[in-house]
């Protein structure tokens, strides 16, 4: 559920990459930190949620 979608060219690798070890992918954009966002993301699983994928990044500036 990331923020800013998976439009680069990273994510698109990682998508690519996970698509062809036959999973199923559904992107959905939100933040985990908003309740909300997290109960539209489980409404909209198509089949029951068997795996979560979860990277962080912090930036100091």
């Amino acid at each position: 559920m990331p923020r800013s979608g998976c439009d680069d060219d990273i994510s698109q690798s990682v998508l690519f990459q996970l698509k062809a070890l036959e999973t199923d992918v559904v992107v959905i954009k939100g933040d985990v930190v908003k309740l909300d966002d997290v109960r539209v993301a489980l409404q909209r699983a198509i089949k029951p949620i068997a795996g979560i994928v979860q990277g962080v990044m912090l930036l100091r500036q």
